[in-house]
């Protein structure tokens, strides 16, 4: 969930999904998953950055629930190589 909620964070702060890519290593096919997720969970433009732990829980939820498998997200999360 760590890295989901600095997804969540950065991308708030206003920083591009390259450059979130580049600081946390992981796609931005990944980085578009979670904030799609997030927006539909009450993520946006005008959230508390207090809210931000409580989306990234939501977010983190649904993608691993049953053992990773989730309907709300398509193919698979992939590291970035």
């Amino acid at each position: 969930m760590a890295v989901i909620n600095e997804v969540l964070y950065m991308d708030h702060k206003g920083e591009s999904q390259r450059a979130i890519e580049k600081s946390l290593g992981i796609s931005r096919n990944s980085i578009r998953k979670y904030l799609k997720i997030a927006r539909k969970h009450g993520y946006g433009d005008k959230v508390n950055v207090n809210d931000l732990i409580d989306i990234a829980a939501k977010v983190s939820e649904i993608i691993y629930k049953d053992k990773g498998r989730s309907s709300e997200i398509e193919g698979e999360l992939k590291p970035l190589r």
